[in-house]
């Protein structure tokens, strides 16, 4: 494991190689999975493994991830504001 951030109730997990896995709550899609649900275990999210990252950053209901190129992308609840993307 090269870094692990923690949201409110989830868990971004970022390997040496840049593999991103995420696990916990997922209902307002901050786990980065393009669906709502529950993981009880960590998962790979396939859509980043094009995109090697480089840092992660979780918050109450939201994730950020930061490429090893320096692109940023960010998934979760947006009710306060835009979340850019790449």
């Amino acid at each position: 494991m090269e870094q692990m951030a923690l949201g409110g109730k989830h868990s971004l997990i970022l390997t040496n190689k840049g593999h991103l896995y995420v696990c916990g709550f997922g209902s307002q899609g901050q786990l980065g999975l393009g669906q709502n649900d529950n993981k009880y275990e960590p998962v790979l999210v396939q859509s980043m493994l094009s995109k090697p990252v480089k840092m992660v950053a979780a918050g109450a209901n939201h994730s950020l991830c930061l490429t090893q190129r320096g692109d940023v992308f960010g998934c979760g609840l947006n009710i306060k504001g835009q979340v850019g993307v790449g």
